[in-house]
């Protein structure tokens, strides 16, 4: 449930990052296509001292691409914070905390002897290392489709 909970978070308020990549393939295409035509036009735009304007229209374009892929990380980095604490650390917390409740005033109580508590631990160290390994291996699997969705 923890898990189905927070993909339905992640999807729904994710950034749209389909959106960011289409825009950021149009700003490099942008970008491209200005030093192409100033490749192609040299002549004239020597002969005519345009040159300045060209360099501004380029200096322009290439401003408004680094911006834009300012914000493509900054999205990627916040999102991808968010996302491995809701997969990896909020989740294996909160399954901890629920598994120790037993153990200390539930029907895993050990009784008093030394075995008793050691065996507690024991019990209790193994639990925790299998939902501490469970919640990483969640967080591999989010990395991963992050990874697909890039491709």
């Amino acid at each position: 449930a923890y898990v189905l909970g927070v993909g339905f978070v992640i999807r729904n308020f994710s950034p749209a990052f389909g959106k960011l990549m289409s825009k950021e393939q149009q700003l490099e295409g942008d970008y491209r296509q200005l030093h192409s035509r100033l490749r192609t036009h040299a002549e004239s735009i020597a002969f005519y001292g345009g040159e300045k304007r060209e360099a501004s229209h380029i200096r322009d374009q290439f401003r408004t691409l680094v911006g834009h892929l300012n914000l493509v990380l900054h999205d990627h980095w916040w999102f991808g914070m968010v996302q491995d604490f809701l997969l990896k650390y909020l989740g294996a917390t909160v399954a901890v905390v629920l598994i120790i409740e037993p153990f200390f005033s539930g029907k895993l109580k050990p009784d008093t002897s030394t075995l008793g508590r050691a065996d507690m631990l024991s019990n209790l160290r193994y639990h925790t290392s299998v939902i501490i390994s469970l919640f990483q291996s969640l967080g591999t699997l989010s990395i991963s489709s992050r990874r697909l969705n890039r491709l």
